[in-house]
């Protein structure tokens, strides 16, 4: 299992479920995400919105065993309405694969909206606006349709398995290092997002009620043009 510390949570990397798909990219475009702390506080959504998403969220979820458990989580965790409502968020990913390119980007995500910019140590810039991926030049060497979101993900997680689209199912009960957690399998209905058969498996702590780790497959087309997936 791979892991990395960000913004002070353990989470493992891997597939977006908006960030990933073919590599279209577009310039950049004239509206992004704030990139400055006072910008960021006038991108905050208006609270009543807050309040609609986060109700249609809980009814979503109150009806599985797994969407319990995954609302149980969020709430441990801070909850929706203030996970929507404080705005934008950002951290630095680093990331060296074996044998590939390291990845190291600081990134500014707009929760509300899954927007993206990431900046390079070199200073290139890449994101999503909502509805394409961009890349400053050419020079930008990364698939910016799938690394924009990917990352984001999974600090994200359990917060962003309240969106639409997304089957929370509860699967016993498992120990790992010591410790005994609930199961719950999240998967996606068909056409949600890019990668619509990837699954993620939640570790939610019995007690804290906190996700400490999860098991996952990728099934990016981009990896895998003929089907199936990475090793869970």
């Amino acid at each position: 299992m791979v892991r990395v510390v960000c913004i002070g949570m353990i989470v493992t990397l891997g597939l977006s479920l908006y960030g990933c798909g073919a590599s279209k990219v577009a310039s950049p475009p004239e509206a992004k995400v704030a990139e400055t702390p006072e910008a960021a506080k006038k991108a905050r959504p208006e609270l009543a919105w807050v309040k609609a998403r986060v109700a249609a969220a809980k009814q979503r979820l109150d009806a599985s065993e797994g969407g319990k458990l995954v609302w149980a989580a969020i709430e441990a965790q801070g909850g929706l309405e203030r996970w929507y409502s404080s705005g934008p968020i950002a951290f630095r990913f680093t990331y060296k694969p074996d044998g590939k390119p390291a990845r190291d980007t600081s990134q500014l995500i707009d929760t509300w909206s899954a927007r993206a910019v990431h900046t390079m140590p070199d200073g290139g810039t890449f994101g999503w606006d909502g509805a394409r991926a961009w890349r400053s030049s050419a020079d930008v060497k990364m698939n910016a349709r799938f690394w924009s979101l990917t990352p984001y993900y999974f600090v994200g997680i359990p917060f962003v398995l309240s969106d639409e689209g997304v089957v929370l199912k509860r699967e016993g009960e498992a120990e790992w290092d010591g410790k005994k957690y609930d199961l719950v399998r999240a998967t996606f209905t068909s056409g949600t997002g890019d990668a619509p058969e990837d699954f993620y498996v939640l570790y939610i702590h019995q007690q804290t009620r906190r996700v400490e780790a999860i098991r996952y497959i990728v099934t990016y087309k981009g990896f895998f043009p003929n089907g199936g997936h990475s090793p869970e």
